[in-house]
């Protein structure tokens, strides 16, 4: 699997914006991203990347996190004769 190279150009030359392990004279792929908001390292990406808990990515969106599956599923939920075989529908152990 290979990993992307973040480089900028600047005086004919691409130059790596971290250091890369490669063996000299390896071929490479450039494919330029337009936008300074899409270069690795920026605010943005960054900020992207950050890890929530359920409960914080429900009170940024204001919407509640489900705490029961008569939520989801509300009456239907009486179509399975036993909680088990409701449990085993939901793949749940």
């Amino acid at each position: 699997m290979t990993t992307p190279i973040h480089a900028i150009y600047e005086g004919g030359v691409f130059k790596p914006t971290e250091p890369v392990d490669l063996p000299e004279h390896c071929p490479v792929k450039v494919e330029p991203v337009s936008g300074q908001s899409e270069i690795a390292g920026s605010a943005e990406s960054e900020e992207f990347w950050v890890e929530k808990s359920l409960d914080e990515l429900a009170t940024e969106q204001g919407v509640s996190v489900i705490s029961d599956w008569n939520e989801v599923f509300g009456s239907a939920r009486g179509l399975w004769d036993s909680d088990e075989s409701f449990d085993d529908f939901l793949g749940v152990a």
